[in-house]
């Protein structure tokens, strides 16, 4: 959030990633979560503090664990929210060696 890169975004995912934010909203595909990520670094400044709790690897699959505490500042107005919850993020071996991003879902306390 902090350096509003969608292009470092982007080249975490997977072919066919999903995002699920903490309101329960599913993002489908790299296009839908290419624009929402799009809009909130248009629409928020934020830092979010991620605590890992979990890491387990198999073969081809990573699964990440933990809690989060985000307080992002609308543009706009300056408001400032407060949110926390869990994170778990899903990793996926491509054939070249590479670790990619197919799932993150967001919980909120």
């Amino acid at each position: 959030m902090r350096d509003k890169n969608l292009r470092d975004v982007m080249i975490l995912l997977g072919p066919h990633p999903t995002f699920a934010d903490p309101s329960g909203k599913t993002y489908r595909g790299r296009q839908s979560i290419r624009r929402l990520y799009s809009e909130v670094f248009k629409t928020f400044d934020s830092e979010i503090v991620m605590t890992e709790q979990t890491r387990e690897w198999s073969q081809n699959v990573c699964i990440q664990t933990g809690t989060y505490t985000e307080d992002p500042r609308t543009r706009a107005t300056g408001a400032i929210a407060h949110y926390a919850g869990t994170f778990r993020f899903s990793y996926v071996l491509r054939p070249k060696g590479e670790w990619r991003l197919a799932r993150q879902v967001w919980t909120a306390e």
